[in-house]
Parts: C-alpha cells; sequence; structure tokens
C-alpha cells in the first residue's frame, strides 16, 4: 500500500470540502506545471499519457466511502480516463486529503472500457 497525497503533482492546487446529496469529500484540482517529461502508461488496452504540462486532473477524496476518483484532462480539456483507486482509508493531514491505496483500481476509458487493475 502507497500514501498518495491530494496535493502530490506540481502544478496550481486548489482543493474544496463538498457535502451533497450525492458525494460527501474533498474535490482536489491540479493544472499541471512544471512537468519535465510527460509520463505515458499502459492501461492494458493502449498506451496513453497522463502526465504533461496544462493537463488537468480532478480528484475526488470520498469522506465516507473507500476511494479515490480522478478524472484527468488533456490539455484541450478532453477526459483521458476516469481513475478509481481503492483506498485502505481516507483522511486528512495538515488539511490536505490523502489515501492510502491498496492498488486496486478501475479505470474506465475515454470509449468506455472498463478495464480491472490489481
Amino acid at each position: 500500500m502507497k500514501r498518495k497525497n491530494g496535493n502530490r503533482m506540481s502544478g496550481l492546487y486548489i482543493q474544496d470540502k463538498l457535502e451533497t446529496e450525492y458525494f460527501n469529500g474533498y474535490l482536489c484540482y491540479t493544472k499541471l506545471s512544471n512537468i519535465e517529461e510527460p509520463l505515458i502508461v499502459n492501461n492494458s488496452l493502449y498506451d496513453l499519457c497522463i502526465i504533461k504540462n496544462e493537463y488537468e486532473w480532478f480528484q475526488l477524496f470520498s469522506s465516507d466511502r473507500n476511494y479515490v476518483l480522478t478524472i484527468m484532462l488533456d490539455e484541450n480539456k478532453d477526459v483521458i480516463q476516469w481513475y478509481f483507486d481503492i483506498s485502505h482509508k481516507i483522511g486528512l493531514d495538515n488539511g490536505v486529503p490523502y489515501e492510502i491505496d491498496m492498488y486496486l483500481d478501475m479505470i474506465i476509458t475515454k470509449e468506455g472500457n472498463i478495464i480491472k487493475n490489481g
């Protein structure tokens, strides 16, 4: 398991607490910058870039469920993928949300394919 903070990426970072009928937790937004090299990963269907300057990540850290949803957008604001981390624990450290990632993941591609990892 690995600890991941909401503000772990380089760039403009904004967070807000959300309490709605459908979601309770923290929304973290990062506009990536100062990335030295793009990160290209394979999602078991194809290679795709998930980290690059000008990309945007929206992360939803649930307060009452054990998951974090990361929605990744490219520089044109097109969805790259929806990435669900199943978490052992979600908490706050100095006001910043974090998760203990169990490496049980589900990805929904921009084409709507569902990929299970872990």
